[in-house]
């Protein structure tokens, strides 16, 4: 147990992009998330078996008592005690220690699978929090921006005839429409808080920090020389299901019994050697199996049980792969956006910039202006959601694979 905690430990600090901020979250949350913590307390919980596995049935003891003694050569017997053992057939513990230790193994990639998935879910939360964060610094530039505007409109409708009340309705319907969407973003930043407080087990309210920047993209290359948790656990489960065979295959030979027994024995007055001396005896017992036919058909369910791992085990390695080439592909689509809607922000950038210094000196229409804020500030929001959706997708690719171990 101590090995897969000191394991997730350092799971924490394998976060992508090294943002030290979400580096500490992760840590914390691996601490302190209860559905994780509960999880553990259920492994120590499974590991008190191991006791259970490797210890021979009870020792049973037994005493008797006759009101009317029983007459024997020896004298009368009142009194007798007894003592009987169990043993199962040869191999049969070390096959029940062997079932557990595979179960444990199993026990401990589900744990190790569970520290993967937190991470990635804190990660993701985090990222979301990042991306409606950013959203709303830009979304307020550009109400800034339109404000500068209004006021501009209303300085050209004293001066130019061409500009009406019409163009300054226009200006403030789209100023009310960008600010009922910060508003949105507002509750939006409270609710995904709320769900990022909840994966770290904190009180909801807590203040959760991010960065104002917009981070860099991460360099991808696919994993060749690490292992999927998923296809791991399952062979795991294979061997499981084999060792769960070999163990019926003993339930299923005979029983070994020793006893022991000490009779308590009345001087009576016959000249009988031995007259008066108590008796014992040992005897050795084998609890033979009948059920032949029942033991057969349970032995072929363990064994069907074993091939449908081992075909479970060939689906999810199809399956994986799969995944792995469709969460490849997203990726790099995301960095192909991403570069994509930061060439042409660049463009429409220097295009509204323009624009709005001819609007100043009131040469171009409002109606190009405002068209060329709101393409602007929809490739704004691509660019930050490309790079939120790359990084999250970077996440879940590496949740899926075990961390290198060191051979050390």
């Amino acid at each position: 147990m101590k090995r897969i905690l000191m394991y997730l430990v350092f799971l924490a600090f394998q976060v992508q992009g090294q943002i030290q901020i979400l580096e500490a979250y992760v840590a914390e949350g691996i601490d302190r998330n209860k559905d994780f913590l509960s999880h553990q307390m259920l492994h120590h919980a499974f590991l008190e078996k191991e006791m259970q596995f490797s210890r021979l049935s009870d020792l049973q003891l037994s005493a008797g008592f006759a009101p009317s003694p029983i007459e024997t050569r020896l004298g009368a017997q009142k009194m007798q005690f007894s003592a009987v053992q169990r043993f199962p057939w040869f191999g049969t513990l070390d096959a029940k220690l062997n079932l557990f230790e595979a179960e444990n193994e199993v026990h401990n990639k589900v744990l190790q699978m569970m520290g993967g998935v937190l991470q990635h879910k804190i990660e993701k939360a985090w990222y979301k929090l990042y991306e409606i964060r950013l959203n709303k610094i830009i979304l307020k530039d550009r109400i800034e921006l339109i404000e500068m505007m209004e006021s501009l409109t209303k300085e050209h409708m004293k001066t130019k005839s061409n500009i009406g009340m019409v163009d300054l309705l226009t200006i403030q319907f789209q100023k009310e429409e960008w600010e009922n969407s910060l508003l949105d973003l507002l509750d939006a930043e409270k609710v995904q808080q709320y769900a990022f407080n909840t994966l770290l087990s904190k009180e909801i309210h807590t203040e959760v920090i991010t960065v104002d920047s917009l981070v860099d993209l991460m360099g991808f290359d696919p994993i060749l020389n690490r292992e999927l948790y998923a296809v791991n656990k399952q062979k795991l489960k294979v061997e499981v299901a084999k060792e769960s065979m070999e163990l019926f295959k003993k339930t299923t030979k005979p029983t070994w019994t020793i006893g022991f027994r000490y009779f308590m024995i009345d001087e009576i007055a016959m000249d009988i050697p031995d007259n008066g001396k108590d008796a014992y005896m040992f005897n050795i017992g084998l609890n033979i199996p009948f059920q032949i036919k029942q033991n057969k058909h349970t032995l072929m369910e363990a064994t069907h049980k074993w091939h449908t791992e081992a075909i479970n085990l060939e689906h999810i390695q199809d399956e994986y792969n799969l995944l792995l080439a469709k969460v490849d592909l997203e990726i790099k689509k995301q960095v192909r956006n991403f570069h994509s809607n930061s060439r042409l922000k660049e463009k429409i950038k220097q295009t509204t910039s323009l624009l709005l210094q001819e609007y100043k000196h009131g040469n171009n229409s409002y109606n190009e202006l405002l068209k060329s804020m709101g393409l602007l500030l929809d490739l704004e929001r691509k660019e930050i959601a490309a790079i939120v959706q790359q990084h999250i997708q970077l996440s879940y690719y590496q949740s899926l694979f075990e961390l290198r171990k060191n051979k050390d």
